[in-house]
């Protein structure tokens, strides 16, 4: 795959698209393009208020040219207000409120999720990383992510187990009272 790109030009001269397109033996071109949409809170652990965050401004025929790997609906469906978001933060037919670059606020509803751990995957691969290195990964991070929630589990099981029995059996006194704890009905 090859760019076409005119940073310093401030961006592909008008025209030049159509000229990429003519080549022979091209097999696909579609124009892409990034910006900055700011947006309420989308995922847990987002601040509250507005975010700013890198968007890539792309078209129905961006899937010949782009793998974003798109779990649900289809890239082919980026027309007027539309959208593609990462599956975790939102679902396919679901609006999202967004305000472009230029500052005009759009209702933007979500025609296509992506998955963005397949991203990751795909980076490590790249990277180097063997399937079987990827494989063992992710057991190692299943069975710690296991390991440390069965650890919890267990001290918070403890801890209720010996409040439950240790509390009892002491008598707690409560201000202006002459009565104790275990002595109120309950």
């Amino acid at each position: 795959m090859r760019a076409v790109t005119a940073a310093r030009l401030g961006g592909v001269p008008h025209g030049l698209e159509a000229e990429v397109r003519a080549t022979p033996g091209l097999r696909a071109a579609a124009p892409i393009a990034t910006t900055t949409v700011l947006t309420r809170r989308l995922a847990f652990g987002d601040d509250e208020g507005l975010q700013d965050r890198t968007a890539l401004v792309l078209g129905p025929d961006a899937s010949a040219v782009i793998d974003l790997d798109v779990a649900h609906g289809s890239l082919s469906d980026l027309r007027g207000a539309t959208i593609a978001v990462d599956e975790r933060v939102g679902a396919v037919g679901e609006s999202r409120d967004l305000v472009l670059g230029d500052g005009a606020a759009v209702r933007a509803r979500v025609v296509a999720t992506t998955t963005a751990r397949r991203d990751e995957f795909r980076a490590l691969l790249r990277l180097g990383a063997t399937p079987g290195q990827l494989r063992r990964m992710l057991r190692w991070e299943a069975l710690l992510t296991a390991g440390a929630a069965a650890t919890a589990g267990v001290l918070l099981v403890g801890a209720v187990a010996w409040l439950a029995t240790a509390l009892p059996a002491r008598r707690v006194s409560f201000i202006g009272t002459r009565k104790s704890w275990p002595d109120y009905p309950g």
